[in-house]
């Protein structure tokens, strides 16, 4: 969102840009399943530590469906909602 730009309480992590994470089709489907963050392969714990989300990783399943569906439908009709 645009106001994030300007609000002071983002000033601190304004420069805090992490580079690309790519999880893989594999990966993708672990936490999809909701498998327990101390049981994903350590290079998939890794990335998820990278973005520092781990703290947040019970929300991903859900969220990541969400986005998922979100793309199938916009796919599947043009681009338009």
């Amino acid at each position: 969102m645009e106001c994030q730009n300007y609000c002071p309480e983002n000033k601190p992590f304004v420069n805090n840009i992490v580079q690309s994470v790519i999880f893989s089709a594999e990966e993708t489907a672990l936490i999809l399943e909701e498998t327990p963050f101390t049981e994903l392969p350590q290079v998939t714990i890794e990335k998820i530590m990278e973005l520092g989300v781990e703290d947040d990783y019970n929300l991903i399943p859900r969220n990541l469906r969400v986005m998922i569906s979100e793309l199938n439908y916009h796919n599947k009709n043009g681009g338009t909602t």
